[in-house]
């Protein structure tokens, strides 16, 4: 069994120079091109990895301000797998809505893979969190309210996945330099 630190961020640009840093490539999903109810499990792909969002009852998709963002049918925790190519780095916009997708202020748990837990008070749809693990990869992220305020729902925007680029990428990107090399 592998141990890593987690590396918490609430910067987007230091999120992105750590995974840049790391060497590893980072994917968005704005979840733009989805909108109203969906089963489980909601599925989507970023660099050669599958995302995969479950959660009791069922996935909404929804406007938050003009942003569409992924959130739960239920008040009930909103869980994200990741397969294919290993994942370092998570991170996005964490928060809570009530049912006509307002963002409503709450206390945020976020529970990684290995069982990490990041927690807070979050009032903003803007409000950016970021997870960076040192060694083993990231398998999945669980998004709850574990103190709600009323009914409020899990939500998450602008997720972003840092992966190492699979083998026969990071051969391409060799034979590129190489190339390059023999050109100078």
């Amino acid at each position: 069994m592998s141990s890593a630190a987690i590396i918490s961020f609430t910067n987007a640009a230091a999120f992105g120079l750590a995974s840049s840093n790391e060497g590893t490539s980072v994917f968005t999903e704005n979840f733009d091109d989805l909108g109203g109810f969906y089963a489980n499990p909601l599925t989507g792909d970023m660099g050669g990895t599958t995302w995969s969002a479950t959660a009791f009852g069922g996935l909404f998709v929804g406007q938050v301000s003009s942003s569409p963002a992924l959130s739960t049918s239920f008040a009930v925790p909103l869980t994200i797998q990741f397969t294919g190519n290993d994942v370092y780095g998570v991170s996005g916009n964490f928060f809570a809505t009530n049912e006509g997708f307002s963002v409503v202020g709450n206390i945020v748990k976020i529970t990684i893979g290995d069982g990490t837990v990041h927690t807070g008070y979050v009032n903003s749809s803007s409000a950016f969190l970021g997870f960076y693990s040192t060694g083993a990869a990231i398998t999945s992220i669980t998004l709850s309210l574990p103190f709600s305020f009323g009914f409020a729902y899990p939500t998450i925007d602008n997720m972003s996945i840092a992966t190492i680029p699979a083998p026969s990428a990071l051969a391409l990107i060799g034979l590129a330099g190489f190339s390059r090399r023999r050109r100078r």
